[in-house]
């Protein structure tokens, strides 16, 4: 999602804060499902990942399409809902996940894992947003215009929402 802030910015000239501010309903979504994450987890277990992973392909998949249908006059109102959906799944992906990591390990291995998990998460983002990046300048091209922008955000959608998928489908393996 870091890469559709960017794009917003440098692909449409929006300022940061307006750029910014078109997160916002997804990021809130966030916030409230991970202050319930204890009691969805207590009730779903491991399915809350799987449903969490296809709730965000869901949401990106419709972020897609209304990019596909607006093009470059793609408004903050037009993009909450998707982001909202996107945001409610990504909650429930990323709260529980580092629990579920780190529950099956005997408590003196919890620190170790802890610090193992949390660095690679931050390689994991780095790694990611400069690939991404990468990506996202790879296709814009020397000259983008509106269309080329398009095409950035649905291939960037395409490949979080194959990302999501594979995580969904990773998770489904620990509902058994």
């Amino acid at each position: 999602l870091f890469s559709l802030s960017v794009i917003g910015q440098v692909g449409h000239g929006a300022a940061p804060s307006a750029s910014g501010l078109t997160m916002g309903p997804g990021a809130l979504a966030f916030f409230g499902v991970s202050l319930t994450i204890r009691r969805l987890q207590a009730r779903f277990g491991a399915r809350l990942l799987v449903g969490g992973a296809l709730l965000f392909a869901l949401g990106l998949a419709g972020f897609a399409a209304m990019a596909a249908l607006t093009g470059d006059a793609l408004t903050g109102p037009e993009a909450a809902a998707p982001l909202v959906i996107a945001g409610l799944g990504w909650a429930a992906v990323l709260v529980p996940l580092m629990g579920v990591v780190l529950g099956g390990l005997p408590a003196e291995r919890a620190g170790l894992a802890g610090g193992v998990l949390s660095t690679a998460v931050q390689i994991g983002l780095a790694v990611g947003a400069s690939v991404l990046g990468t990506v996202v300048f790879s296709v814009a091209g020397a000259q983008p215009d509106a269309s080329s922008w398009r095409a950035v955000v649905l291939v960037m959608v395409g490949i979080e929402c194959v990302l999501a998928l594979a995580t969904a489908a990773c998770a489904r393996r620990l509902a058994r």
